[in-house]
């Protein structure tokens, strides 16, 4: 019996550029607990009428029109990544964005390239624990999808 290829939740890693020429991506720290990417068709619905027999409940139909991608991702607070969100979050121009499933590609490593904006970005603290923060990442454009080989 085959058992299902896995990979461990932090191989699932965001890198945000960090331009130059050639540009290169940086991880961020503050990302270090729980991740999310999700993909979403957005549609239009419409009822389809049965033309011999109006009576009948019509079916709903939908066609797909667009295409969006979000990513989450939340830890505990790497101070030194303050900044950089501060700034990401009041700029009005998005980030190119690597999403990487940083696995062999022959057990399914991927890495999903893009421009996101920086939608919410919030930081909490609790008395006996350390501070947390989590930030959530909206895309901007298309976001294309290529097969990696691990380390990439």
């Amino acid at each position: 019996m085959a058992g299902v290829k896995h990979a461990r939740g932090v191989k699932l890693v965001l890198k945000v550029s960090a331009g130059g020429n050639p540009e290169t991506f940086e991880g961020i720290c503050s990302i270090n607990a729980e991740r999310e990417l999700t993909f979403e068709a957005a549609t239009n619905d419409f009822n389809l009428p049965d033309c011999t027999d109006t009576d009948l409940l019509s079916w709903l139909v939908r066609e797909k029109v667009s295409l969006s991608s979000a990513f989450t991702g939340a830890g505990i607070l790497n101070l030194p990544d303050l900044p950089r969100m501060w700034t990401w979050l009041k700029s009005p121009d998005p980030v190119k964005c690597q999403i990487i499933m940083d696995v062999p590609a022959a057990d399914g490593g991927v890495l999903w390239e893009g421009f996101y904006h920086l939608s919410n970005f919030s930081v909490t603290g609790n008395v006996g624990e350390k501070a947390q923060t989590s930030m959530t990442l909206a895309s901007d454009g298309e976001i294309t999808m290529t097969v990696i080989q691990a380390g990439s």
